[in-house]
């Protein structure tokens, strides 16, 4: 009986430690989404190409194979917190 109230405490405990880890590293994220001076973009290639490949020629790559688009604000809080459900 014991053993079992030692375990599920101890399990209760890194659930905490987890949930305080997590809701730090939201506020920091939070932070530089929200004060940063850049815009943040997504870029979804439909082919792949090296990153050691020279700089015109990933240049072309991602207008001939790109999808960007700018994230904003919301939709990057929506992002994360979905990703935090799963």
């Amino acid at each position: 009986m014991l053993q079992i109230f030692a375990e599920r405490a101890a399990a209760e405990l890194e659930r905490q430690q987890f949930e305080e880890a997590l809701a730090h590293g939201e506020e920091r994220w939070r932070g530089f989404v929200t004060h940063g001076n850049e815009a943040i973009v997504r870029v979804d290639l439909e082919r792949p190409i090296s990153v050691n490949a020279p700089e015109d020629e990933q240049i072309d790559h991602y207008y001939q194979y790109g999808m960007s688009r700018i994230a904003t604000i919301r939709w990057l809080l929506c992002s994360a917190w979905r990703m935090r459900q799963h």
